[in-house]
């Protein structure tokens, strides 16, 4: 079992840096090497847990932008980095300041 706090998540999204991918979560090599992930596959590779259940167990943490829209977590980072030009470290500063009374929730992970 792993417990992380959603902080946590978005301090991963912006640790080691891989390239950018955008439609999956992330880019293999021949030896089974990340070598571009989006930014939930990052926070999952550098989490060590497996980014479907990462996207799942955090789909519960809710923020509002603006006066009427209202995000899932997972969505947003999808969405952050599907369509935008954001660097991982500027998608986990919009998430930090959108999610802030979340960042200290905890969620756990089964293995």
């Amino acid at each position: 079992m792993h417990k992380f706090k959603l902080s946590d998540v978005i301090d991963a999204i912006e640790k080691n840096g891989l390239p950018k991918k955008v439609g999956g979560y992330y880019d293999i090599d021949h030896s089974g090497k990340p070598i571009a992930a989006c930014a939930m596959g990052q926070a999952a590779i550098n989490l060590k847990v497996n980014p479907f259940s990462l996207a799942s167990r955090t789909c519960v943490f809710r923020s509002s932008i603006g006066s009427d829209i209202s995000y899932p977590f997972d969505a947003r980072v999808f969405k952050l980095n599907d369509t935008t030009n954001l660097s991982f470290k500027e998608i986990a500063d919009v998430l930090r300041a959108e999610y802030k009374d979340h960042l200290d929730k905890e969620f756990v992970i089964r293995k």
